[in-house]
């Protein structure tokens, strides 16, 4: 009797990934998310989806297994001592607690806390409040009491950072700061412990939350433990860095992979390297290209790209520049990626032959190209030279089908009339917008929504809504991380007389704080009359 396979739950597979953090349990091996096979089933029952009965182990560990080298028994044991060594699982769901007496006097303390936070109380008592925390949680550090400093570190931060440089709390790090060096000078053990707890609270940002704002803050406390760290033991540097690497390779979200680009500038723009540090260097720049390159798979082509930007939005906050790292090793690591991209392109499509079918390779070409043309505006004539240099008549003929295949390609490769950049759609509203006297040319109203290349930060926000301001922009008016809605007509339509003029001047401002990547609203294109 042959048992059909049942398609693992996406969740249950998201928690055998993190449960063993990406590691196959039989010899550690880094192993892809990707695939759904690269998890036994301990039974050998593969419609039994329980997640007791499942283990996750690289392709050349699964072969060994299915062969029969290893008895089920055995393989439970194995993959609960991996689940314990990482002790994701444990932390998830609470199994080693905090004394008693330290979690009431502990709970107590954070309790009025946050009513202090909820009633945005007074500076003094906040401050007050939260030295007390940090003094009762130092004793537990004194007595090495690893369960109850792993408890404080779980909730301190669970439970302040929606409160990060709001009602009186300054920067979540600086409640940490003391904890984490007072913890090093103790025993470096404690600092690792808190460490890996931060490393698990990232983990669990994606699984099974997937809240970005979550793994964010806690990016950034481990970015800022990283930097204080550089001259005092890389060793803690490096385990920050692991821990939002493991998180951006998970994710794919610039917020995260922006800690990590900082993080290895901060050590960039050390003075006197040593050896040390610039290994540290070659590395951090090594697993930085990784997350870009699994990025692809994960159909996220400007992962890198939108990273950069959103770090150098964010390097004042940490008085730094990522500009000598970025000139150079992340642009040569992007020229890198851009050749495999480039070559894979062309492998595949040599591949096409007479099939004609075109879909796909219009897709990946159009996704490459608008991707990664502010980088290398040569993409195209790159390609053109490979294939018309190196490749067969059907070859170059599916490639110039390919090219025509679509507006924006024909626009890249030949230059027609389609609007792709800021400045054009400018000229574009310039040259068509609707006079009153005439009523022809082109209008627009209703909902809108402007998107952002990036995540708007604080200053941001302060500045678009100045800017909503100025120009009387108050119906339905929001600001989300990455885009502005508001309605339309509150900006062009002033005293019953429509007036294109304040849109563009709306955007040319718009744009200045913040490029734009997307503009979608209603609009009304009237046009001449036909001649009788």
């Amino acid at each position: 009797m042959v048992i059909e396979r049942a398609s693992i739950p996406k969740k249950i597979k998201n928690y055998v990934f993190l449960y063993s953090r990406h590691e196959c349990c039989l010899c550690d091996k880094k192993v892809s998310g990707k695939y759904e096979s690269n998890i036994h089933h301990i039974n050998n029952d593969p419609s039994d989806n329980n997640i007791d009965n499942l283990i996750l182990l690289c392709p050349n560990c699964h072969s060994i297994v299915t062969r029969g080298d290893y008895k089920p028994n055995d393989l439970i044991i194995i993959r609960d001592a991996k689940y314990k060594t990482i002790g994701i699982k444990d932390f998830l769901e609470d199994k080693e607690g905090p004394e008693l007496s330290f979690e009431t006097k502990f709970n107590l303390k954070l309790d009025k806390l946050l009513t202090n936070l909820e009633e945005k109380g007074n500076y003094i008592e906040t401050n007050d409040l939260i030295d007390d925390i940090i003094m009762i949680v130092k004793t537990e550090i004194e007595k090495w009491n690893v369960p109850s400093v792993r408890y404080a570190t779980k909730n301190l931060f669970l439970k302040l950072y929606p409160y990060n440089k709001k009602n009186y709390l300054s920067e979540l790090y600086y409640i940490f700061e003391d904890l984490f060096l007072y913890a090093y000078r103790q025993r470096k053990h404690i600092l690792g412990t808190m460490i890996n707890v931060f490393n698990i609270i990232l983990f669990s940002s994606w699984v099974p939350d997937y809240d970005i704002e979550k793994g964010e803050e806690a990016s950034k406390i481990l970015l800022r433990l990283g930097i204080d760290f550089l001259n005092i033991d890389l060793e803690v540097t490096n385990d920050c860095l692991t821990a939002i690497d493991n998180l951006a390779g998970d994710m794919f979200e610039p917020e995260i992979l922006s800690k990590e680009i900082l993080l290895t500038a901060a050590a960039f723009n050390e003075l006197n390297k040593s050896s040390e540090l610039i290994d540290f260097i070659e590395k951090a720049a090594y697993w930085i290209q990784v997350n870009d390159e699994y990025s692809w798979e994960g159909d996220t082509s400007s992962y890198l790209i939108d990273s950069i930007k959103y770090a150098e939005s964010e390097q004042s906050e940490y008085n730094m520049s990522i500009e000598s790292l970025k000139q150079e090793y992340l642009i040569p690591l992007l020229n890198e990626t851009i050749d495999k991209n480039i070559k894979d392109f062309i492998d595949y499509m040599d591949e096409l032959k007479n099939d004609g079918e075109f879909s796909y390779h219009t897709m990946n070409l159009t996704k490459m190209i608008y991707t990664y043309y502010p980088v290398r505006p040569t993409i195209m004539k790159d390609i053109d030279r490979l294939v018309y240099s190196d490749k067969d008549e059907i070859t170059i003929k599916n490639y110039n089908n390919i090219k025509h295949s679509n507006n924006y390609l024909q626009r890249m490769y030949t230059g027609n009339d389609m609007i792709v950049n800021f400045n054009e759609l400018l000229e574009f509203f310039k040259r068509n917008f609707e006079q009153d006297s005439n009523q022809i040319g082109i209008t627009t109203w209703g909902s809108s929504w402007i998107l952002f290349e990036r995540k708007i930060n604080k200053k941001e926000i302060n500045l678009l809504v100045n800017l909503s301001y100025k120009y009387n922009i108050r119906t339905d008016f929001e600001i989300s991380d990455y885009e502005i809605s508001f309605l339309m007509d509150d900006l062009v339509y002033i005293d019953k007389k429509n007036d294109m003029t304040r849109l563009i001047e709306f955007l040319d401002e718009l744009n200045s704080i913040l490029p734009i990547k997307k503009i979608s609203t209603g609009i009304n294109f009237k046009l001449q009359p036909k001649p009788i």
